[in-house]
């Protein structure tokens, strides 16, 4: 019932290393979110790419070259995708 609570995660590929995130999204981020009118603000963003992700992950992502804000924000999409029943993990974050 309680995906989070029984500890249930969605794996994710990108630069070669799998990771996984909690199956439900914290209902606090989707409210901060929602209440957003407009653009999300950056500081938001980064808020919830943190609560998502993970900070230690997000760092070691940085530490690639070619990890862009398209690329944190295709993972940012799957994530709300996958999390909302969208699909499963493919290298970069997308859908398969």
């Amino acid at each position: 019932m309680f995906a989070q609570m029984r500890g249930d995660t969605i794996p994710y590929r990108i630069y070669g290393r799998e990771y996984r995130i909690n199956a439900d999204l914290p209902a606090s981020l989707v409210l901060e979110l929602a209440r957003c009118e407009g653009e999300v603000p950056p500081k938001l963003v980064l808020s919830a790419a943190e609560r998502i992700f993970g900070r230690e992950v997000l760092d070691a992502l940085s530490a690639h070259d070619d990890f862009t804000l398209p690329k944190l924000e295709a993972m940012l999409n799957w994530a709300f995708s996958a999390c909302t029943g969208g699909g499963e993990a493919k290298e970069g974050g997308g859908k398969n």
